[in-house]
């Protein structure tokens, strides 16, 4: 059986010569998010717990997906009241329609692992990390890119939601706006910064793309690659290391719509520490 120190070689998974008892702890205890789809929608509740997901201004409500390996997401709305109150699986593609309500200025942000502190499952703490490094992976597509205000993947500070991207404390991510691949930062508060991706077309409506950050202590990268029209791309950005120690982050989604509205698809989100990543070992 090949090994290569770090995760399940998944022909050897398959074919039952690991047991579920020799699987890292991560993959074992839920520190680890893998959801594909096609695959039953997410089961979604409310704030409490057993209520009805809400969708006024500024609710959050809870979504658990399923596998191969499932967790738990909480999700906040954003601009006006919703209509369409859960992310669900579309009856003809099999993905997840994740945007909610497709309208003007409306929005959805997911917080993988559910918690916005250092108990989050999937997040961690810059500078005292005791396994390394964290990552989020999202594969998605949006059929109006152009209408996309902000498409945000990455991580932020552990603080409550905020109406607006910018407000938050501290952020890495890679961010869509009407089709252009931006890397966005802020740290300690300060105005976000902006920088475009060179190399990298600008996303057509429904291209399939690959956004992934990765924390490396307080030293993001950012991973990006266009499925559709086969481009990929590897960035740092400079000010992003100096991300702060001691600042609990997690990994979110954050997706506002512009002046007419842009469908959200979701095909798989893959989150967890670095070590436990299963991407590269499909045998």
């Amino acid at each position: 059986m090949p090994s290569s120190g770090r995760g399940i070689p998944r022909k050897a998974l398959d074919d039952d010569i690991i047991s579920p008892a020799k699987l890292l702890t991560d993959l074992r205890d839920s520190k680890y998010l893998d959801a594909v789809w096609p695959s039953q929608s997410p089961q979604c509740v409310g704030l409490l717990g057993y209520d009805d997901p809400t969708g006024a201004t500024g609710n959050t409500n809870f979504c658990q997906f399923g596998g191969p390996f499932g967790g738990q997401a909480a999700y906040h709305i954003k601009g006006a009241v919703q209509t369409i109150l859960a992310p669900t699986q579309n009856g003809t593609t099999g993905r997840l329609d994740a945007g909610l309500d497709d309208a003007a200025a409306e929005g959805v942000e997911y917080i993988f692992g559910g918690l916005t502190n250092a108990n989050n499952p999937l997040g961690g703490t810059v500078g005292s990390l005791t396994r390394g490094n964290k990552f989020l992976r999202m594969q998605f597509s949006l059929d109006d890119a152009s209408e996309a205000a902000e498409c945000a993947v990455g991580f932020r500070f552990g603080e409550a939601s905020q109406a607006l991207l910018d407000s938050y404390n501290d952020t890495a991510v890679i961010n869509i706006q009407a089709g252009v691949v931006n890397v966005e930062t802020i740290v300690d508060g300060a105005a976000a910064t902006t920088t475009a991706i060179s190399g990298i077309s600008a996303v057509a409506d429904n291209d399939v793309v690959i956004a992934e950050v990765q924390m490396k202590g307080g030293h993001p990268t950012f991973i990006f690659t266009n499925v559709t029209q086969g481009e990929s791309k590897r960035f740092q950005v400079p000010v992003a290391e100096d991300m702060l120690d001691a600042v609990v982050y997690v990994p979110f989604f954050y997706f506002l719509q512009g002046a007419a509205g842009c469908a959200l698809a979701f095909d798989r989100i893959t989150a967890g520490d670095v070590l436990a990543d299963q991407e590269h070992l499909q045998f």
